[in-house]
């Protein structure tokens, strides 16, 4: 994840914050070390490892938090608003790492009520009180074939309770164990 507001623990170093996730993965403290500074390195910020978060900039810190997301190889990265903090300068800085890192093969999903920040994307999906209204293509991609595509809403099912949709229960319970249900 990236947040707009970075997440970062003050009392721990840009370092010492990317290497959380793989501290929780059970990765041994001179692998992480390197691989924290390896990641920090790239993101332009080899000099500011040892700095806390609070004598980092906006921009430093929210490529720290780059960093972080990074930390254990996941290819989906998630950015819930990730320039809504940032003055324009870090926010551009933010938005071509992140089409580096989707020309390099990781998935982008990001959320944002910026559309010139949404224009970087190849496709917008625009929600509306936690429905998809619209799927489209950003002028960018205008008349290329999508490679993919929202999925239709489910089929609507009967349920006793308003305004939610039926699930199937698990069938894991022993035979006799669901005589309740009707």
């Amino acid at each position: 994840f990236i947040f707009q507001r970075y997440h970062l623990l003050g009392d721990l170093t840009a370092r010492g914050n990317v290497e959380v996730p793989a501290m929780y993965a059970g990765v041994p403290a001179p692998q992480r070390r390197a691989r924290a500074a390896a990641l920090l390195t790239r993101l332009g910020l080899e000099d500011r490892m040892e700095y806390r978060p609070g004598q980092l900039s906006g921009g430093q810190q929210q490529r720290v938090s780059i960093a972080r997301a990074l930390m254990n190889g996941g290819s989906v990265i998630l950015a819930d608003e990730p320039t809504g903090a940032l003055d324009t300068a870090s926010g551009k800085e933010v938005m071509k790492i992140l089409q580096e890192l989707h020309a390099e093969g990781h998935t982008i999903i990001l959320v944002t009520h910026d559309m010139a920040v949404a224009g970087h994307a190849e496709r917008i999906l625009e929600l509306r009180d936690g429905r998809i209204i619209d799927d489209r293509p950003t002028a960018r991609m205008a008349g290329q074939p999508p490679t993919t595509t929202a999925a239709p809403p489910p089929a609507a099912r009967r349920t006793r309770w308003p305004g939610r949709a039926a699930r199937p229960l698990p069938r894991s319970v022993p035979d006799g164990a669901d005589r309740h249900e009707r």
